[in-house]
């Protein structure tokens, strides 16, 4: 497989969350007017980022809520989006960078893949055995239910 096929993109953005549409669109117009994204947030983000001016650090597929992370993707580096709903409330994001980061060669993972692989069969035939089975726990004041664990 060549590199560039084992690129995953990160990106970094910035939020502000906000309980209303109304109040979202008032935002995306004050940004869209020049006001500074990092101080609107302090201002009026209802998430603890805004501490940091919404900033969110990098994150990758997966990491955030679909509708989130679907504006994110559309998103151009220093791009606002318009308001986005998510079951948070209303999001106004800001793009800011976005990097290719490898993905790791398979011969790198592939001890900790077949050890995944192993456990997981395990836990499944574990969990068919419990199910056929007839348990009965019987109380003996005479072992230290600790113990057993």
């Amino acid at each position: 497989m060549a590199n560039k096929e084992r690129k995953v993109k990160k990106v970094q953005a910035r939020h502000i969350l906000v309980g209303s549409k109304e109040l979202a669109d008032e935002i995306k117009k004050k940004i869209d007017d020049g006001e500074e994204f990092s101080k609107l947030a302090e201002e009026f983000s209802e998430c603890p980022s805004k501490k940091r001016g919404g900033d969110l650090g990098w994150f990758g597929k997966g990491m955030m809520v679909p509708p989130f992370e679907q504006a994110v993707i559309e998103l151009e580096v220093g791009e606002v989006s318009k308001p986005v709903k998510t079951d948070f409330g209303w999001h106004v994001i800001l793009l800011n960078k976005t990097r290719a980061v490898e993905s790791p060669a398979l011969e790198d993972v592939r001890e900790m893949l077949v050890e995944d692989l192993r456990r997981a069969a395990v836990e499944a035939e574990m969990a068919v055995l419990r199910s056929q089975a007839d348990i009965k726990l019987i109380e003996d004041p005479q072992i230290d239910p600790g113990a057993v664990k």
